[in-house]
Order: structure tokens, then sequence, then C-alpha cells
């Protein structure tokens, strides 16, 4: 339940998402892979 609070209040703050510690190695890549293609794909758009 807090888990989830804190992730709403971390998104309703402009995070683009929130990461659980203790933190695997594998999510961590995959976060970071998928903000990315979003910062990308916003990048293509603008040109």
């Amino acid at each position: 339940m807090l888990e989830n609070t804190i992730r709403r209040q971390a998104l309703a703050v402009g995070f683009e998402l929130h990461i659980y510690k203790p933190v695997v190695p594998e999510d961590l890549v995959k976060a970071i892979a998928q903000v990315m293609s979003k910062a990308h794909c916003a990048s293509s758009f603008q040109r």
C-alpha cells in the first residue's frame, strides 16, 4: 500500500517512473531503455 502511494507521488511530481529498492539490475536496464525510448520518440517528433 505504501509502495503505491510513493509511486503515485513520484509520478505526480513529474518523474517518468519509480523503481523500488533494492533495485534488480535487469529492471534498472529496462527502465533506462524505456525512458530513453520515450526521449528519442519525443526528440524525433520535434524535428
